[in-house]
């Protein structure tokens, strides 16, 4: 349960910097990036 509020704060940090949109696209991009560089 602890650990569920840790991640929930940790992204709410995060969207407070970067937009939770924008984070949510790069981290698309990078999965993107990386499954194409494997195949």
């Amino acid at each position: 349960m602890n650990l569920a509020i840790g991640l929930s704060n940790f992204y709410h940090s995060m969207s407070t910097q970067i937009d939770g949109l924008d984070f949510f696209l790069f981290c698309l991009i990078e999965i993107v990036r990386k499954t194409s560089a494997i195949c």
